[in-house]
């Protein structure tokens, strides 16, 4: 309990998203142009190789 007259504490702190997306691997943008990355390559017929790339980015950017 919080004594009287004391601020609450907050007990959840919230990260900033980009930050969690880069330490969790994706490729991220700066903070002015919020997209979110990945690559993967994929094997193609005999000598071919395929890249795969998802991109994510908000409707305001």
């Amino acid at each position: 309990m919080t004594p009287p007259g004391a601020e609450p504490r907050p007990s959840v702190r919230f990260a900033r998203p980009l930050q969690v997306y880069r330490e969790i691997g994706l490729i991220t943008g700066p903070d002015d142009f919020p997209v979110v990355a990945s690559v993967a390559t994929v094997a193609g017929r005999a000598d071919s190789t395929l890249l795969l790339l998802g991109l994510s980015m908000p409707t305001d950017a």
